[in-house]
């Protein structure tokens, strides 16, 4: 038996910047360990008491054996609970003789109002609703290829209109082979079909944190579930989360406030990140939260929410290559403000950006460092320059000697001459009641 601490074992963690797991990181440091040891508030206070997890060789076996012991009909059930919560959440399972009975498929999905979907934060949401119809078959067939042919055709006679077909095996399906099946079945039946094999299950299972419910119903043996001790804080966000998604689920709650329910929406997403739930569940409720505030289209709530998420990436999932990819987005919703708040949220990400081209994990063509750097150098200076709006200005000067600081770390010459600077800054906030003299990385939205 083993106690460990939730926090760093929620979500399988990967080097920074690049997705590969395979890939050692720059120095062997990682930007979550180093925000945990300066504020261990934001993160999960929980502990897990570990009983037995299935080592990935041992459910690949599992998996490979389920016909010898006559578990189809399990197999099936894990499947669409899989399928439930990573592609479709809103499925129908059949309810006939073993085998399909009379409809062709093993599950299906029901149509759901645009707004009841659109607060979906799991699976692949935005066709799966009213307009588009999915099938799914799930086999255990040792023969995968004969046996998606044969329940392609099937479900394509049914005539029902489907758009997708999903076939999810047991089996293992080399790449070129999948790809030569579905499009064939494609092109034979024009239905788009999908085949998922035992790589995708043990990914979503081991990666996106799906092994409870693996145990739970494939009745893995010898291997109990998982004990959480929940800490104080993450009580707290739990119970504050619970309500959240309560009330965003209520239809009738936020009529004409949309506002609001992408307000609560991005709470949700930032509980679900301080309680480290699985990636693919923070993932969904920021892309939930974008889809919702992509109908309100509220320029500064947008900026605040893709800063967020920006922020998540880079100090939660040690992901610099997303970090970078957001970086755009939070650019080009921030340049040209007259708020010199909304341009020290791109000023933080600034400091991420160069701090990752330094410590060699991110380069500097691919970080865009220089045209990046010089378009917020000239938005900082025009706001500098506005001399009817004082305390905006003398932010905007402040934000700009701290840049000329960072690029200054060795040029002992120049940092004297900048925090001289800086001096003279302070010195003349006296009197501006809103300068921020006591600013606190707390306070910065994104990181509550």
């Amino acid at each position: 038996m083993e106690v460990r601490n939730l926090a760093g074992n929620s979500h399988k963690r990967t080097p920074i910047g690049v997705g590969d797991v395979d890939k050692p990181t720059p120095s062997g440091f990682r930007p979550s360990d180093f925000m945990r040891a300066r504020r261990p508030q934001l993160f999960s206070d929980s502990k897990i008491v570990r009983q037995c997890k299935p080592p990935e060789a041992v459910l690949d076996h599992y998996l490979s054996t389920l016909t010898n012991r006559k578990q189809e009909l399990e197999f099936e059930y894990f499947c669409r609970r899989l399928a439930e919560k990573e592609l479709c959440p809103n499925l129908v399972p059949q309810t006939g003789p073993t085998g399909g009975g009379d409809s062709k498929v093993d599950a299906d999905n029901y149509p759901v109002a645009d707004e009841i979907s659109a607060l979906w934060y799991q699976g692949l949401t935005t066709s799966a609703r009213s307009e588009e119809r999915w099938a799914f078959a799930f086999s255990a067939k040792k023969s995968w290829r004969s046996k998606v042919q044969s329940d392609v055709a099937k479900i394509a006679g049914t005539r029902r209109g489907y758009k997708v077909i999903y076939f999810i095996t047991n089996q293992f399906v080399p790449d070129k082979a999948r790809a030569e099946v579905e499009d064939s079945l494609q092109r034979r039946h024009r239905i788009s079909v999908r085949i998922l094999d035992k790589s995708w299950i043990m990914k979503c299972v081991f990666e996106h944190g799906r092994v409870q419910l693996a145990i739970e119903s494939l009745h893995l043996t010898g291997y109990e579930a998982n004990h959480e001790v929940t800490g104080p804080r993450d009580a707290e966000r739990k119970h504050e989360l619970d309500q959240l998604e309560q009330e965003i689920g209520d239809p009738n709650r936020y009529r004409g406030v949309k506002y609001q329910k992408a307000e609560d929406c991005l709470q949700a997403a930032l509980l679900a990140r301080g309680l480290e739930l699985p990636r693919v569940e923070i993932d969904g409720r920021f892309d939930r939260l974008e889809r919702i505030a992509s109908e309100v289209e509220n320029r500064q709530q947008q900026l605040r929410i893709a800063y967020a998420k920006a922020w998540t990436s880079f100090w939660w999932f040690d992901d610099v290559g997303h970090f970078n990819e957001i970086y755009s987005t939070v650019e080009s919703l921030s340049l040209g403000t007259w708020q010199n708040d909304d341009l020290e949220l791109l000023t933080n990400l600034w400091s991420l950006l160069i701090a990752s081209v330094r410590g060699g994990f991110l380069d500097p063509t691919q970080a865009k460092f220089e045209a990046r750097t010089a378009a917020l150098r000239t938005d900082l200076e025009r706001l500098a320059a506005d001399t009817e709006r004082p305390n905006n200005a003398l932010c905007a000067r402040t934000s700009l000697l701290l840049m000329e600081l960072q690029s200054a770390v060795n040029n002992p010459e120049l940092v004297s001459k900048v925090v001289s600077e800086l001096r003279g800054v302070v010195a003349n906030a006296e009197g501006l009641i809103s300068y921020p003299h006591h600013r606190n990385l707390q306070d910065c939205p994104g990181t509550r």
